[in-house]
């Protein structure tokens, strides 16, 4: 029976909020509406407390307005029920009473805003042009259409502020809307203060600890680890993964979301088991929550195979390659770029493992796609044409190898301009080719030439700037100039140290070239010490027992032949050999 009557009383209510006509004096407020005089009382004293109303009214509110954190809308005086009349009448704007006795209910208001009715008309309208301009943004930026989506994004924010006011959870909705797109187009400078913004009115509105908090500190991490701020990003995924772990079973997808961003952190930093335990985690929730047939589910395989390319281990990256090529092939159909961009990646995985005209297939039948779908000209297709011009090289097919990279540079200056950072990598691409066919001028003008490009776009000890430095340490030292070479191959090794850490594999390269340098100059326990941290550094990323380590203990072994430490050549030809697969035996 209680329950009946506290029905009856919200019907009230409600029926009062449809009733509304176009007088003058509208107010506007909001309610917690609670079962028990004892429950209205530990609510009201967490207001008095300094509590959030609307966060309490999500929380613990019983009737209208508990799905809109507590807001009932605008009323006259007259529509209003006595009870509630009399109170409001003694309220200021954002005032909230005592507890109010219902029928045999309990409330709590909040006098939130008052105007006239042609003000309530005016804010009525406003409200449907938020929604106009937050459903153009997001249509604008499916489409592609980035700098359209940004201006309606901004209309939307400048909306939100007047209609719900600053500290509205839909305005923080648009704040992070408008940060997402600009980093989507690698403004990211311009989209923290929008994140920033974003986050406060979350935690205010929300508390610390609830899960739409978490998603926009989740979304920032994001943006600081494609700075290269690792430590920030860490630690805003740190809070971000404590949340959602505690609100897994209501929101897995929000776990997983965390997990994944932890795991492309994890592999950056080649700290490649906590990418591999954070992508098992994520692809787990995320095939329980959504069937691995599921189109989402196919990103997720493509970056765990990435994952297993890097650590060296085809045989497990191309499976997952596979399934994201399928998933994206029945979702999405054979023609779309998604599947242009798993047979790419597919490639790349047989590419490694040595099976070069499989790779080029798969590799001429993504370009075809993207050319067909995407135009000539597109971006996309230069990044497939420099895989393909990669493959080339490997195959020692250096003029149609230089010829593709050619086309990369002519795609991206169309697209981009002459100072393009891509154009740069193209440009290294072709330097280490050269390098290969001894054309030592041709390599130093190719890399000067992105040198230039990269000092215009990145900050001084941007990793970029170690693949420029690697080119520039090779021409030198395959001149015999190995002090310039050993300056060169230092400014590698400080560079990714700093970007990436000790233990990357990175700094793991980087340590073999100097080890070479320091070798053509006698300076043979600085060689050797080099050698083994290398070696030290890939055992840890890999394990002892990784066929990656082989041509590490190759070079190693190479060294000690040369210094005549014929005990240590033996033991590390008996490590190769161990490691080596028996039909390369």
């Amino acid at each position: 029976m209680e329950s009946g009557k506290l029905r009856q009383v919200f019907f009230l209510i409600t029926l009062f909020f449809f009733t509304v006509n176009a007088q003058s004096n509208l107010i506007r407020i909001s309610a917690i509406f609670l079962h028990s005089e004892a429950d209205a009382r530990a609510v009201l004293e967490e207001l008095q407390a300094g509590g959030s109303f609307e966060s309490l009214a999500e929380k613990h509110s019983v009737g209208p307005g508990s799905n809109k954190r507590g807001d009932l809308g605008f009323f006259t005086p007259e529509d209003m029920m006595p009870e509630f009349r009399k109170v409001v009448s003694t309220l200021t704007i954002g005032q909230f009473s005592g507890i109010i006795p219902v029928n045999s209910a309990f409330c709590i208001l909040k006098k939130t805003d008052q105007q006239d009715a042609a003000a309530v008309a005016t804010l009525d309208q406003l409200k449907k042009d938020w929604e106009y301009y937050t459903a153009q943004a997001n249509e604008n930026y499916f489409q592609g259409k980035l700098d359209a989506a940004i201006q309606s994004a901004h209309q939307a924010v400048e909306i939100a502020q007047k209609v719900f006011g600053p500290e509205h959870p839909k305005t923080a909705t648009s704040f992070n809307d408008l940060a997402v797109l600009y980093y989507s187009q690698q403004q990211l400078d311009t989209a923290i203060p929008y994140y920033q913004t974003a986050i406060k009115i979350r935690e205010r509105a929300y508390g610390n600890q609830h899960p739409i908090y978490a998603i926009t500190l989740n979304n920032l991490g994001k943006l600081y680890a494609a700075q290269n701020k690792y430590t920030k990003a860490d630690s805003l995924y740190k809070i971000a993964l404590k949340i959602q772990e505690a609100h897994a079973e209501e929101g897995p997808l929000n776990l997983s979301e965390v997990l994944l961003n932890y795991a492309e952190l994890y592999h950056i930093q080649g700290n490649y088991q906590g990418a591999e335990d954070a992508y098992t985690r994520a692809i787990a929730l995320e095939e329980a929550s959504l069937g691995k047939d599921h189109p989402n589910l196919a990103t997720s395989y493509n970056n765990f195979a990435e994952l297993y390319r890097e650590m060296s281990l085809p045989e497990k990256a191309a499976p997952l390659y596979n399934k994201a090529l399928e998933n994206w092939r029945t979702n999405l159909g054979d023609s779309h770029p998604n599947v242009a961009i798993a047979r790419n990646n597919l490639a790349l995985a047989y590419q490694s493992q040595g099976q070069y005209s499989v790779a080029e297939t798969l590799f001429k039948a993504a370009l075809k796609a993207w050319e067909e779908s995407l135009g000539a000209n597109n971006p996309n297709v230069a990044s497939v044409i420099n895989n393909l011009a990669s493959l080339y090289n490997d195959q020692q097919r250096y003029d149609e190898a230089i010829n593709l990279l050619q086309r990369t540079i002519d795609i991206r200056k169309v697209n981009y301009g002459e100072e393009h950072p891509g154009i740069a990598v193209s440009l290294n691409n072709m330097a280490s080719i050269y390098l290969k066919q001894m054309k030592f001028f041709d390599a130093e003008y190719s890399i000067n030439r992105a040198v230039e490009i990269q000092k215009k776009a990145y900050p001084v000890n941007h990793p970029e700037f170690a693949v420029s430095e690697k080119h520039l340490g090779d021409l030198n030292y395959l001149q015999q100039k190995y002090v310039v070479a050993e300056g060169h191959y230092q400014r590698v090794y400080d560079i990714n140290r700093e970007a990436y850490g000790e233990s990357h594999i990175n700094t793991a390269a980087a340590l073999d070239d100097l080890g070479k340098a320091y070798q053509s100059l006698q300076r043979n326990t600085e060689a050797g010490n080099a050698y083994r941290r290398s070696l030290q550094i890939m055992e840890n990323l890999l394990g002892n027992e990784h066929p990656g380590l082989i041509p590490v203990l190759k070079t190693l072994q190479a060294f000690y032949r040369q210094t005549g430490q014929e005990d240590e050549m033996i033991a590390t030809q008996s490590r190769i050999s161990a490691l080596t697969p028996s039909e390369e035996q």
